[in-house]
Formats: C-alpha cells, structure tokens, sequence
C-alpha cells in the first residue's frame, strides 16, 4: 500500500467545458488575477459530439513554438493558459459592456478605461505564456535538460501504468479503503455508542475529507464529463438563486456566462438564471447516473447478505446487547462494505471508460510523489533563472512586469508541486483546498469540493443521502428483524439497503443541489439584511 499511498493525481480534465485543452490541476494567483466564482469556466451547452470532438483538440497549445518542446507533461502550462483564457474573457466582457453602454448613448469613459485596462493585462500575460519566450529568455542548457529528463520519464511511466493491470488493483485498493474510512468507522462508532446520530456524523465528516484521498490512490482515473458539468451547473443553480433574492441578477457585471449561438456563431453574455434556462440538466442526470450511481446497488446487495447472516449463523451473531455482538455486527458490515467498496471503484472506471467515446471522457494517471519531486525541482531552476534575469539592471519596465508575473505564477505552481511532494503535506493541501473561502487554487479531482461553500453543500448533500436508510432501518427493519414470520424478518434485512442506496445514496448529488441553493438562499438574505449589494461580485 505505499505505493498506493504515495500518488496524487495529474490532472482532472473536463473537455465539455471547452477550456481550450485539458484543465490540469494548478494554482491560480490572487483572487483579483483570477476570478473565484463560476465564471473561471467557458459554459456552453453539451452534447456528446462536441465532447467527442474537444477531445481531438485538445492538444493543440503551444504549438507555434517550434524549437520549444510541448508542455503536456508539466502542468504549469495548464495554469497559465487557464490564467490566460481567464483575462481574455475578461477583456471580451469589458468590450461587450462598452458596446451596450454606446448603444444606450450612456457615458462610456469608464467603461473604456476597464477595457483598456484588461487589454493591457491581456497583452502582458501572453507574452508570459508563450512557451518559445520561456524557453529562449529564461531556460538554460540545465533547465531544458531537466525538462527533457522530466517528460521522458513521464511519459514512459504513463504509458506502463495506462496499459499494465496494476490499476485494477488501485482501483480495489481505493475502493476498500476509502469504504471503511468513509463508512466502516461510523458503523462502529453507531454500534458501540447505539446512537444512529453519531453513526451519521462520523460518516458524513470522514466520507467528506476521505474523497480527496481515494482520488490518491488510484493509478488512473477516468473522469465522466457528465458529471464535471453537473457539478458546474450546482453552482450556478445556487448563484441564480442568490442573484433573484438580492436583486443584483439584471447588473451588467453578472452577465458574464457566454452563450454562442451555434447557427450564427455569434457570442451573447448571459447571467447564471438566463444560462440554466437554456440547458436541461436530464442529459447530464442520465449520462452521470449510468457510471456513477447505478453500480451503488452492489452495497444493496452486500448489505443485505450481510443483514441475512443471523439466519444462517444463529441470532445471537448480531446480539447488540454485548460487545462481542456490537464487533461482530459492525466489522462484518466493514468487511462487506469493503468489498462492495472494491467492486464499486473498480466498477465504475470501467463503466466510465466503456462510454469515453460518446461522453468525451479521458484516462489520466495519478502522478506519484516522486514525479511531483521531480517538477517542484524543474520550477524552482525556472525561478532561480528569473531571480537572476530580474537582478539585470538593464532590463526594460515592460519585461520585468512580464517577469514578475511569470514568476508569481511559478511560485504558486512551486509551493503545490513541493506540498505534493510528500503523501501528508499533499493531503493537507486537498483539505486546503476544500477549505478555502474561495477558489484560489485547484484540487486533484473536479468532483471534490473546490471551495469552504462546496465543502458544506457537499456535507450538506451527503448527510441527507443516509437519511433515507437510517429512518427506514430504524422505523421498521429492527422491528421486522424480531418478528416471527420469516418473510417479514427477511424484508427487514434487504429493505433498508435497498432503500438506502435507491432513494439516498444514489441522489447524494441532487441532495447537494438542495444544499447548495439554500446557501445561496441564505447568502442574498444575509446581504439584504447586514450589508449592501457589491456591484463587483464574482464569488458563489
């Protein structure tokens, strides 16, 4: 298992949110350079073709350069190319908000200085990506060997890990253990305290902070785009609902989601409510819900073996009176559960890679601490050559603030790759992650919380989703359990199960959804109430 352990994963892509290529994990800057709301992302509307279609392009960056070499296995290229697409849209909405104001004949002077001012930093930043000014202004013959070294490696170690069977077992391993960490532990705690309250708080708080980690110890995953975009599409819900409540849904500044009319091509600005009534959530339902919700049944059927074993092994197998019955109840639950677990994890990449052609997915392998190592040690040279360039006393204004940008985003990327460095530094920095008040940096996987309001409306959704099987267990499966009829006693065993994953856990999404829209319910009523509307707002 150290292996296992020792593995963060590379990127996490999402081609249906057309970025322009695949979104790697990175760093991003401050939160006045970046953004932090729903509009860090290009929303249009999906279907599977056009998923299959980005899929194909998707590798296209940075190729004007040709004595460069390509960045796809470093994901600092990523970073900036977010950072980049970021104030481009910037300076496309500020070019849009100066055409309406000129078409109401309103006064335009500070809509001019807000494009001129995102022009400019338009202009600057792309100098700083280009990979031919990184690689001829900044690189030397050690630097670029390095990197050379670096992309070998990677890519011999993703072409063994992609096509050899040490994933499946990953796959078991994460499953298993992200099970009894996210389950197994508050079954005990329920048993020994006979307290379903503290069964449900256990699992809701480790089956929150436990996801990062499963995405950990899987050598590769394969991600459902389906449920990249539905995940998007909750924090729009939330803010369309905060944006109503507080009245700010009409301000120019909040329409900021570019819808393209595929007829015209022509691009027209949008805010969340009027970008959600033009798409339909069940196409996304459907295409997340066959990978990444109906193979939750094998717990059904786990469980419900489990519940059946006092039949066969006497009833005082699971005699909750004692502590041996309380451990016996609880770790053959565990055990089944990790097994089910296993099956699950192993399940679901397979069905996700079955569908990769018509979803749009992609295959990316979780990058080990030691290449992690390996980058963190290429970025640092990357910052001592900058260091030494910014000491030249002849160099221009317009260069060093060309620098001092490119060097600001290397020490972002430079702390992440030394924090995933190591297996404990790399999952405080996912916990970080989910913690944080807004989206300052990214994590390992698109479906873990990316934010301090993600985190909750994902407690929010997973504690209502064992609801559910908790009230229908204890309503009526350890009544049924006791009875003397065989066929009541056997419907206490399989039903609570079955209705814990088909109407819970299979719902925990939409439960989130719930969870989220109340937040953004209660931001707009906190802002009428105790602080005026802020006419700049970004956040969710």
């Amino acid at each position: 298992m150290r292996a296992t352990d020792s593995r963060q994963r590379s990127n996490s892509s999402t081609p249906m949110l057309n970025r322009g290529r695949p979104s790697s994990s990175y760093v991003k800057g401050n939160d006045r350079d970046n953004g932090g709301g729903d509009d860090d992302v290009v929303l249009q509307t999906f279907t599977s073709k056009q998923a299959a279609d980005i899929s194909s392009t998707s590798n296209s960056v940075s190729s004007s350069a040709s004595d460069a070499p390509a960045f796809t296995a470093i994901s600092l290229d990523s970073a900036l190319q977010q950072k980049l697409a970021r104030y481009k849209r910037k300076m496309d909405l500020a070019a849009s908000r100066l055409a309406n104001i000129s078409r109401q004949g309103g006064n335009t002077r500070q809509a001019l200085q807000e494009l001129n001012a995102a022009t400019t930093a338009f202009s600057r930043l792309s100098q700083s990506t280009d990979p031919a000014y990184l690689f001829h202004t900044i690189n030397n013959d050690a630097t670029r060997a390095a990197y050379a070294r670096y992309q070998r490696e990677w890519d011999a170690y993703q072409k063994v890990t992609r096509e050899g069977g040490l994933k499946h077992v990953h796959n078991l391993a994460a499953g298993g253990v992200g099970n009894f960490i996210c389950f197994g532990l508050g079954g005990f705690a329920a048993a020994y305290s006979s307290s379903w309250l503290v069964g449900l708080a256990v699992n809701t708080v480790a089956w929150t902070f436990a996801e990062p980690l499963i995405s950990m110890m899987r050598a590769t995953t394969v991600n459902n785009p389906y449920m990249d975009f539905y995940m998007v599409r909750q924090r729009l819900q939330a803010r369309a609902a905060r944006e109503r409540l507080d009245g700010t849904a009409d301000l120019e500044c909040n329409k900021k989601f570019p819808w393209q009319d595929r007829g015209s091509g022509q691009a027209e600005w949008l805010n969340a409510s009027e970008w959600l009534d033009r798409t339909s959530w069940r196409g996304l339902w459907a295409g997340k819900h066959f990978t990444d919700d109906l193979i939750y049944h094998v717990y059904s059927v786990m469980y419900g073996l489990t519940n059946c074993l006092p039949e066969f092994l006497g009833k005082s197998l699971y005699d909750m009176s004692t502590w041996q019955g309380k451990l016996a109840y609880s770790g053959i639950r565990a055990a089944g559960g990790f097994v089910a677990g296993a099956l699950i994890q192993e399940g679901m990449q397979l069905l996700r890679a079955s569908v990769m052609e018509h979803t749009g997915g992609k295959e990316t392998v979780t990058k080990p601490c030691a290449f992690w190592e390996k980058e963190a040690h290429y970025v640092g040279m990357l910052l001592v050559r900058i260091d030494n360039k910014l000491a030249d006393h002849g160099l221009d204004i317009a260069a060093k603030n060309t620098l001092e940008q490119l060097k600001a985003s290397l020490q972002l990327w430079h702390r992440k790759a030394v924090a995933k460095s190591r297996f404990i530094p790399s999952l405080a920095y996912e916990w970080r992650v989910m913690l944080q008040s807004r989206r300052d940096a990214t994590g390992i996987d698109p479906e873990v919380p990316g934010k301090r309001l993600d985190t909750l409306a994902s407690f929010i959704g997973k504690a209502a989703s064992q609801l559910p099987g908790i009230a229908v267990g204890q309503l009526a499966g350890s009544a049924a359990t006791r009875s003397a009829l065989p066929w009541v006693r056997w419907s206490g065993y399989i039903v609570p199960p079955l209705v814990s994953i088909a109407w819970g856990f299979s719902f925990r999404r939409e439960f989130e959804v719930v969870g989220r829209t109340m937040l953004g319910v209660g931001q707009a009523i906190a802002r009428r109430c105790c602080c005026p509307v802020e006419q700049n707002d970004s956040g969710v």
